[in-house]
């Protein structure tokens, strides 16, 4: 394991906090009904369409998210399982 090289920096933090709250608020939009797409998503949490992009790729790693089918140019999102939360995402 790494050793800590000193206190986290106060904006790496903060930039931490940011995509936890992203994270959250795509979930939050998700499991109200449908799947989704990015442009669907950006518009209903007020994120920008490349920061969803980016919070899907995390959530969809750790499997919280899956694409379900493509709708027009874009792929739609749903929650796995009903998960309204992350815990490593």
């Amino acid at each position: 394991m790494r050793a800590r090289l000193g206190p986290v920096p106060p904006a790496r933090l903060q930039g931490v906090r940011e995509a936890q709250t992203e994270k959250r608020k795509i979930l939050a939009a998700l499991t109200r009904g449908e799947a989704l797409t990015v442009p669907e998503i950006a518009r209903a949490t007020g994120i920008p369409p490349a920061r969803v992009m980016r919070r899907i790729a995390s959530l969809r790693k750790y499997g919280n998210l899956r694409e379900t089918f493509l709708r027009g140019d874009y792929y739609a999102y749903t929650v796995t399982n009903g998960q309204a939360s992350f815990e490593s995402a």
